[in-house]
């Protein structure tokens, strides 16, 4: 087996490997849920309430899991991803369960989830990701219940994490390309992924895992990359949430297992990028869902092992509201009772109330802490971005915990080339579908960027100036895009437009509420709120409101509708200037000032 083992390593030459596994923690489990942590939070379910509750919900999903049949090997849409996701999810809770209540239907149940999924003939390794979570999943199962298998059992499922995830992880590392080299979230789940598996097995495997860690080591800092300065994160909060969950396993079990985290959590910005998690859920509970960002929040875990590990309280509280009824088994794993204190919602309460994320361009903007107020948040960035969409200048617009501009998100990913050669013909991905300038009834350009340069964080007036020139070269002299807030809630998006041609310009925002319009004014309602918007420049415009179809296949857009302002063919030098007021607020009369002017 030795010889074997080597010549396949002879055969996938990579780095020059250090020995990584000097510091390994004998014995298991010693991924994550080590006995220490076992027994520190057996203490804590039964003494704090916030976490009785999270094992109480959580032992629900496992008497659902009981209930339910193993999943098959399916490569429907050409991925395993689905498969992947609900062993790991049942795994991780059963195996955890077990070890916390000791209830042996909890551990037969996950022995056979494991041993079913050791079958397949493989985990898909040409959509990698499925491979990667499955890995992680077989990783916590073995490690969790090692104690718990025969012998047999445990060489079924080492076998499995070293035959159909290490081998072809390290085929994709010697292959000089693809997700190890990338920096978006693909490079998180595909490593950590496999480094949960080398850590699982290094005392029997030790060869295989060494290098696999070692490919690990010298990947995983371009996919920390996009944290900095300040924890934004270019695909959205939908893939922060993915890619951050898989550093944080990742991390987590490095530092259990070897005593380190090969500093990766120093990356830069990495230590504040739970803020950005926090300014992208709107007042609402819906996301800021840029690119191919989902609307809705949901649970991540991280945010209380990046609050453990930074002294973030104000990340544990937020995370608090959005778990509630949602924890997954690594919520209790993470939580800590003494961050859980009414001080950590003092914290979150005092965060500062606008923010701008420098490395991806994207501004909030709050007039208030709470749901009593405004949110507003537009982006600027790059078009190139991994799952980006043509959507610079694109905005989020709400009042009272009500959303009044719409982001419409992704279309469905089994559309044809969607992520391919027919990727700009969907009308979500396309510049007409987001809340932005369409000129000359053409996309903004693929390679496009634009630079936030002008912000304040002031709380009677912050705002966000947006350079979107790039976006419409060649023919654009000058784009600007300005966004300011008073305390009021009042909201002012102006609009600075120089081209070198005349052409169409079409100001767009996309909305699901009510609306009547008269000539340049439109009033929006939803429930009980409403929004006024003004036309203030150029005079004699007027509001268009037009419903938003979309053929099959595309994903509808049930009570959406495009409230568009629409400039003829010759123009060429024109101020676009639109204000919003909330509710019975006395609308602003103020002449309007270049966006060069605002200062805080």
């Amino acid at each position: 087996m030795k010889v074997l083992l080597a010549s396949f390593l002879m055969v996938l030459p990579l780095h020059a490997e250090e020995n990584l596994l000097t510091t390994l923690r004998p014995g298991h489990p010693r991924i994550i849920l080590t006995p220490e942590k076992l027994e520190s939070l057996k203490k804590t379910v039964a003494t704090d309430e916030t976490a009785k509750g999270y094992h109480a919900k959580l032992a629900q999903d496992a008497e659902s899991f009981l209930k339910g049949t193993p999943v098959d090997y399916s490569l429907e849409n050409k991925k395993l991803l689905n498969e992947s996701r609900s062993v790991l999810k049942r795994v991780s809770t059963l195996a955890a369960l077990h070890r916390i209540d000791g209830d042996p239907r909890y551990l037969a149940r996950a022995k056979r989830e494991l041993l079913e999924v050791a079958k397949f003939p493989d985990w898909n390794p040409d959509s990698f990701l499925s491979t990667a979570e499955m890995t992680l999943a077989f990783a916590i199962g073995y490690d969790w219940l090692y104690d718990q298998l025969t012998p047999e059992e445990r060489t079924v499922i080492r076998s499995a994490i070293v035959e159909k995830g290490l081998k072809p992880g390290l085929k994709v590392y010697q292959s000089k390309k693809g997700w190890p080299h990338v920096t978006h979230n693909w490079n998180a789940v595909c490593n950590n992924g496999l480094v949960a598996g080398a850590l699982a097995v290094a005392d029997t495997d030790a060869e295989i895992s060494n290098a696999i860690l070692n490919a690990a080591k010298a990947s995983l800092p371009k996919g920390y990359r996009d944290y900095a300065p300040d924890g934004g994160w270019p695909e959205g909060p939908g893939y922060w949430a993915y890619g951050t969950g898989y550093a944080i396993y990742g991390l987590a079990s490095l530092d259990s297992a070897l005593g380190t985290d090969w500093n990766l959590s120093a990356s830069p910005g990495f230590s504040e990028t739970g803020n950005f998690r926090i300014d992208m859920a709107a007042p609402s509970g819906m996301n800021f869902n840029f690119a191919d960002a989902g609307v809705n929040t949901g649970p991540s875990s991280c945010m209380f092992w990046l609050a453990n590990r930074f002294n973030k309280p104000e990340f544990d509280a937020a995370e608090r509201i959005v778990a509630a009824d949602e924890p997954s088994i690594f919520h209790l794993v993470f939580f800590n009772p003494k961050l859980s204190t009414p001080a950590a919602t003092a914290a979150l309460e005092k965060r500062p109330l606008s923010r701008l994320f420098s490395g991806v361009n994207v501004a909030v903007l709050r007039s208030a802490s709470d749901k009593s107020g405004t949110y507003l948040a537009i982006k600027g960035g790059s078009n190139k971005v991994n799952h980006g969409h043509l959507d610079l200048g694109t905005f989020v617009l709400e009042n009272g915990g009500m959303r009044f501009a719409e982001e419409l998100g992704p279309d469905n990913y089994t559309l044809p080339g969607y992520f391919g050669a027919n990727r700009w013909d969907y009308y979500r991905t396309r510049t007409e579908g987001q809340n932005t300038l369409t000129i000359g009834g053409e996309n903004q350009g693929r390679e496009g960027k634009a630079e936030v340069f002008s912000f304040s964080d002031d709380k009677a007036k912050p705002f966000a100036v947006i350079n979107l020139t790039d976006a419409y070269a060649p023919n654009a002299s000058k784009v600007l895009r300005g966004v300011s807030l008073d305390e009021k809630g009042r909201v002012l998006l102006q609009d600075e437009i120089q081209l070198k041609e005349g052409a169409a310009v079409t100001w767009t925002m996309h909305t699901m509420a009510k609306v009547t319009t008269d000539a340049g004014t439109a009033t929006l309602s939803r429930g009980k709120k409403t929004m006024k918007a003004e036309i203030v420049s150029p005079k004699g415009a007027v509001f268009a409101l037009n419903e938003v179809t979309l053929q099959d296949p595309q994903r509808g857009t049930p009570n959406t509708r495009k409230l568009t302002i629409s400039l003829p063919n010759d123009t060429r030098n024109v101020l676009v200037a639109v204000r919003f007021t909330p509710g019975d607020e006395e609308t602003l009369t103020e002449p309007l000032l270049p966006v060069s002017a605002w200062k805080r």
